[in-house]
């Protein structure tokens, strides 16, 4: 029978630590996949979870469950990434809420509603995500040249998850989609007869600094901006679009920094035609669409859940969600000297 989908949830908090490590080892034997600790007699969960991890080489432990009133989040949280990085991932974080009469009873302390209190917990402790993985059979490592710190980054991961990069793709390949990927056009023969025939060693550097320097960049990328702050002519009518577009594009064309590009959406001021940045708040009128707008494009988080309750699955509350609302309230309108004009103060 294959137990390697399994776990086994054992009072192992209840033995000595040598009976507890021996025990912990013949389960690793068996072939099962984890071991799910309890926290009932009084040790340590995470203490103990780092004696039976010491004494075991691919078992997963788990606390199965360390009680949320026993400890500080922050506690728990230093626990759990200390546990992770010192066993290699192999540590798994499970939390409760225990119970009323042992809350109260044993530790003098207010039981509140298990619900709220787990999630008021949970919003306390950065989120972390946490990947299980199935060993790959006769994987090794073909420990692949690193270009950049970004080549390095995603090799780590990809080692961690036991995925091979990919093989260096064919020049016809990389000019295809370098072309496609920053211009979003197909090279032109030319292009193509000029970049095949170039024997040079670091061609496909030179052709991405060459792309990056064409008008058909700015275009392609001023356009997808575009699309992303919603500039559309029933927002921010048809000359807003058109001057819009081109602070936008003299943005990209000019290789303007994007913390000097965001500081300027952010901050605009004045008439959306002589200040065309300033048709991000044309496009944003109240505060909640304004947070929530904003939130997604510059910090790529979804915070709407946070208007009406605390984010079940991330650490944002409503306190967040109106903290930054405030802030867009004192954004002000009023009309321009021109037709369509809007001046935002």
């Amino acid at each position: 029978m294959d137990l390697s989908k399994l776990g086994v949830w054992f009072f192992t908090d209840a033995m000595a630590a040598p009976m507890a490590a021996d025990t912990a080892k013949r389960i690793e034997d068996l072939g099962f996949s984890a071991l799910w600790i309890p926290e009932t007699v009084g040790r340590n969960p995470f203490v103990h979870a780092a004696w039976v991890l010491a004494n075991t080489s691919s078992l997963v432990i788990a606390t199965g469950i360390a009680y949320i009133y026993h400890r500080e989040p922050g506690v728990t949280l230093a626990a759990q990434n200390t546990l992770a990085e010192q066993s290699d991932n192999r540590f798994l974080l499970g939390l409760g809420v225990s119970h009323k009469p042992l809350v109260e009873g044993l530790r003098g302390l207010s039981y509140g509603p298990p619900v709220a209190t787990m999630r008021d917990y949970l919003d306390k402790m950065t989120t972390s995500h946490v990947t299980f993985l199935e060993n790959v059979e006769g994987f090794a490592w073909n420990t692949p040249k690193a270009n950049n710190f970004v080549d390095q980054r995603v090799y780590e991961k990809l080692q961690q998850l036991q995925i091979l990069p990919s093989d260096l793709c064919t020049d016809e390949e990389f000019l295809r989609r370098a072309y496609i990927d920053t211009t979003g056009r197909l090279p032109k023969v030319d292009e193509v007869h000029a970049f095949l025939n170039d024997k040079s060693a670091d061609k496909r550097a030179k052709l991405v600094n060459r792309l990056l320097d064409l008008d058909d960049f700015a275009e392609l990328w001023a356009l997808r901006w575009a699309d992303i702050l919603r500039s559309n002519s029933k927002k921010i009518k048809v000359q807003g679009v058109h001057k819009f577009y081109r602070w936008i594009y003299d943005s990209v064309r000019t290789d303007k920094p994007l913390d000097k590009f965001t500081r300027e959406l952010i901050t605009a001021s004045g008439s959306v035609y002589e200040n065309p940045a300033a048709n991000y708040w044309r496009a944003s009128r109240d505060p909640n669409d304004a947070v929530e707008t904003t939130a997604q494009l510059f910090l790529g988080i979804r915070i709407q859940c946070a208007k009406c309750h605390n984010h079940p699955f991330e650490r944002w509350t409503q306190d967040n969600y109106y903290g930054i609302a405030a802030a867009f309230t004192r954004l002000g309108r009023t009309k321009g000297a021109r037709p369509d004009d809007e001046v935002i103060f």
